[in-house]
């Protein structure tokens, strides 16, 4: 058995692994040299080094802070003297100040080109070009502002007779997150009422009026749909279907999970998005704020939302996924 050592970072007695082990394996903690907060050490090789910044943030702003201190500007880029060395080095190595003035760059690419795609230039291959349309698509939709005339009179009691709306005479826009948001706040927000970070919405529009609602958030790098919504007292069955294949056509939308209350996931609704069924939820409790949205909870603290919150209904809350 190997004899006791101390810590070289904390000062605390271990036994070794082997007889080259310096670290303990209790939890080590460096402080940021930006933010000045403590972070975790994930591996002990890094208490070798001098501490690092604790978040994306913080490195951001100590890469800014280096460039201005180095180069007198916030981005080494941005430096005069760094575009020109920049310039010449790709002189000397490639004979050329760009790639396309470099006989042996410009080669290079036509060969990635040909291995890859089985063409010489990206005009020639239907994929990129149709990815291309794709993208010029979204670069051409129409965008509703937050200041786009959105009407909500005149539909406010649910229990009203449902009017049905035909999607083949909608037009498919692209919304702004103010907009979007805001329809949901009026109108039949079906699922999921917090509003996270925005990757895209798409809305149904007719005569300058939006009806229906599709939303996407990312959460931790996966794509989420997060909300769907239809405008009160009106029924669209295939709008979902159509919101969704432009959002697909114009974002390259692979795949994304979504929770529907089992309430709302009729097998129409379920069939018009595409979706399995990955794993049936838990019980959950609708509450309505102040300012008109919905809030959702488990049973666990019912007693503390009542005292906050308007009870709206119950439901069940399950998880579905789909992929293109």
């Amino acid at each position: 058995m190997l004899k006791e050592k101390i810590c070289k970072f904390c000062n605390q007695p271990f036994i070794p692994t082997s007889g080259k082990q310096r670290y303990c394996k209790r939890p080590h903690y460096m402080n940021c040299p930006v933010c000045g907060k403590q972070y975790l050490v994930t591996s002990n090789e890094n208490l070798k080094k001098p501490p690092v910044a604790c978040s994306y943030a913080c490195r951001a702003k100590r890469t800014r802070e280096t460039s201005l201190q180095r180069y007198g500007v916030v981005a080494p880029g941005n430096n005069v003297e760094a575009r020109k060395k920049a310039k010449a080095t790709m002189v000397e190595r490639y004979g050329g100040a760009t790639t396309y003035q470099s006989e042996e760059l410009s080669a290079k690419v036509k060969r990635t080109m040909v291995e890859r795609y089985g063409v010489d230039n990206a005009n020639k291959n239907s994929d990129i070009d149709s990815k291309r349309s794709s993208a010029q698509a979204l670069n051409r939709a129409e965008i509703i502002h937050s200041n786009f005339p959105v009407r909500f009179e005149g539909c406010a009691n649910t229990k009203e007779p449902h009017f049905i709306i035909d999607e083949n005479v909608m037009n498919v826009f692209l919304l702004k997150e103010e907009a979007s948001v805001e329809f949901l706040k009026h109108n039949g927000c079906q699922f999921n009422p917090k509003f996270g970070r925005i990757h895209q919405s798409f809305g149904l529009v007719k005569d300058g009026i939006l009806y229906q609602v599709i939303r996407f958030e990312k959460r931790k790098g996966q794509i989420w749909l997060a909300n769907l919504g239809t405008r009160n007292n009106y029924v669209n069955p295939n709008g979902y279907s159509k919101l969704l294949k432009t959002a697909i056509a114009i974002t390259g939308i692979e795949d994304f999970s979504c929770e529907l209350p089992r309430s709302f996931a009729t097998d129409d609704v379920i069939t018009s998005l595409s979706l399995e069924l990955v794993k049936q939820g838990d019980y959950i409790v609708y509450w309505k704020t102040e300012n008109g949205l919905k809030k959702y909870s488990n049973r666990d603290n019912i007693e503390e939302m009542k005292s906050k919150y308007e009870y709206v209904t119950t439901d069940y809350l399950d998880l579905y996924y789909y992929t293109n």
